[in-house]
């Protein structure tokens, strides 16, 4: 769904809302690739810790 001048909300969550990421290492590289990359297009990197859900807020247009 699309509204226009409101944020996008996304998730990252495995099936069935299980795991997405087994080892620590993992987790933390997805981690490192969102710091770098999302800012350069205004996105807010939300994370829980010691939570693996992803929060991911995008800017309205």
């Amino acid at each position: 769904m699309y509204i226009s001048g409101l944020p996008y909300h996304l998730v990252q969550r495995g099936n069935n809302r299980e795991a997405c990421f087994f080892e620590p290492e993992d987790y933390q590289f997805y981690i490192f690739l969102l710091e770098e990359v999302l800012p350069k297009y205004g996105v807010h990197l939300h994370k829980n810790k010691g939570h693996p859900n992803i929060e991911i807020y995008l800017p309205s247009d």
